[in-house]
This record gives C-alpha cells, sequence and structure tokens, in this order.
C-alpha cells in the first residue's frame, strides 16, 4: 500500500525538515536547546534502524537504545520547566528509577537486541505523559496570559499527543510481533506506519514551538 510506503520514512523526514528548519531561520538556529537535541537523536536513531531494515537487519536493539536516550533527553527538559516545590527533584529521581527498569527488563523480560521493549517504551510514555499534566498543572496554578505564545506549550501539547497516542502501540507491539497469530501479523504492519504518523503530528507541534518564545513565567 501506498500509504504504509510512504509514512515508513516519516519518523526520518519529520526531524531531518525540523533540523533544516533550525538551520536556515533567523532566531531559531541558536536554540541548541533539549528539543534540538532530542531531534537530531530521532534523526540519527531512525535513519539508522531504517537503513538496517532496508537490509533486512535486526534493527530492536536501535530502536531500544532511542527509546531509553530520548527519555533521559526528555527529562531534563522537563526537569527544566517543571518548577513547582517538591516536582522538579522528582525527575532525577523517576529516571533513575526507569534506567533500573530499564536493565532488569532487558536482561530478563525482553531482550533489548532481539525483542521490542514494550514494557521500557510503555513505562517511558507513561512517565511522559505525567509530566506533562504536572506542567498543565503547574501552569494553572501561576496562570500566564501569553501561554499559547509559549514554546514551552506547544513542546509539551506535542510530546502529550505523540505519548498518549503511541503508548497502546508501545505496550502491546513485542506482544504482536511474537504472536503466530496471522491477523495479528496482517495488523502489525500496519502499527509502526499509525506510529509515524502520531509521530509527525507531534513534531507539527514542535515546529509551532519554534516559532514562539520561551515563558518567563516564575513558580513558587
Amino acid at each position: 500500500m501506498f500509504f504504509i510506503e510512504i509514512s515508513k520514512y516519516l519518523d526520518v523526514v519529520s526531524p531531518f525538515l525540523l533540523l533544516l528548519f533550525v538551520a536556515i531561520t533567523p532566531g531559531v538556529t541558536s536554540r541548541k536547546d533539549y528539543i534540538f537535541w532530542f531531534l537530531v537523536i530521532q534523526l540519527l536513531f531512525n535513519s539508522l534502524s531504517t537503513i538496517i531494515q532496508l537490509f533486512d537487519g535486526n534493527n530492536l536493539v536501535v530502536y531500544n537504545a532511542n527509546c531509553i536516550i530520548s527519555f533521559l533527553i526528555l527529562s531534563v527538559f522537563f526537569s527544566s520547566i517543571l518548577q513547582l516545590n517538591k516536582i522538579k527533584i522528582i525527575v532525577p529521581v523517576v529516571s533513575a528509577l526507569f534506567l533500573v527498569i530499564s536493565v532488569i527488563n532487558g536482561l530478563v523480560f525482553e531482550n533489548i537486541i532481539n525483542e521490542f521493549n514494550s514494557i521500557m517504551y510503555g513505562l517511558a510514555a507513561f512517565i511522559i505523559v505525567v509530566y506533562c499534566f504536572l506542567y498543565y498543572l503547574q501552569n494553572l496554578l501561576n496562570p500566564t496570559q501569553d501561554i499559547m505564545h509559549s514554546r514551552d506549550f506547544w513542546y509539551v501539547t506535542g510530546f502529550l499527543t505523540y505519548y498518549t497516542s503511541s503508548f497502546f502501540i508501545f505496550v502491546t507491539f513485542n506482544y504482536l510481533t511474537q504472536s503466530n497469530n496471522s491477523q495479528y501479523n496482517n495488523g502489525i504492519k500496519l502499527l509502526w506506519p499509525i506510529h509515524n504518523l502520531f509521530f509527525l503530528v507531534m513534531c507539527g507541534y514542535l515546529l509551532k514551538g519554534m516559532l514562539c518564545k520561551r515563558s518567563q513565567m516564575k513558580y513558587i
């Protein structure tokens, strides 16, 4: 199907176009922030996994590594914008626990080299969604008139949209790929293209955020 073939490359094309936009747009080129490095990681790892797949190789270890590194980058990002008392200090603790759980999962339950780590991906998505809601709570407790013009708001909205929409794909992907059910095998071909569409939507929000200014709010 044409849709499936095109969608296979959305997770490469989307970050590439955003990084190209950053490189050529005055006022944006200096923003080498956490989102910039998140996009760099997405482009590098997604490109590598696509190349490996084209040669019928095993790209699961690349996807699993991408999950860990992306989660850590986003954790630092949220640590920089979550300013409410006692919340900011929670982020590094949660990140450390995530790494411990990921190592145990990769060694005991889901092989990090030969299996898609649904537990790790699902946990990462859940934590990031919680961070997103904490950011919204922070802004409800400290209302500002310019939140719609804050790049952090659009970044967070993009991450919330992507990780919420992809959560059930993440948590079921390993089970479905390991199943011998022919119906599952047919459906699995659509799951990652759908995921890439969610990824594209997220990148649209990130683009909107790049065009905005960071909020200057101070939180208590």
